[in-house]
């Protein structure tokens, strides 16, 4: 078993409960986060670029559009927006990316000391 496959991405039942609500505050919070200096200069530091903030710019159009959504329609648009945006982050490079997992201990490892 990878290290990938330890970790189950479905949601849970607990977690779709508070997945069904879209706050257009709280999206709102999230894009204006994106652009603080603080969060553009982290981004740069560990990636050598600006953060791109459309993610958050799509979660606000969503938030904003599904209030007028019937409920099951709601439910439909949130668990596709959560389907996209997992199915996004899966494909791209994390860090199990980084490490392989060791098959066999190191020969000699711990050293013995006379």
């Amino acid at each position: 078993m990878t290290d990938s496959e330890t970790f189950d991405f479905k949601w849970e039942e607990k977690d779709r409960q508070e997945d069904q609500e879209c706050k257009v505050r709280e999206a709102i919070d999230q894009l204006f986060y994106c652009w603080t200096v603080g969060k553009q200069v982290k981004n740069i530091y560990r990636y050598g670029k600006k953060m791109d903030c459309d993610k958050y710019w799509e979660k606000l159009r969503l938030c904003s559009k599904i209030k007028l959504y019937s409920e099951e329609d709601r439910k439909k648009a949130l668990y596709d927006y959560k389907e996209k945006t997992t199915q996004k982050k899966l494909s791209e490079p994390n860090v199990f990316d980084v490490w392989e997992k060791r098959r066999e201990p190191l020969k000699d490892f711990p050293p013995v000391s006379e």
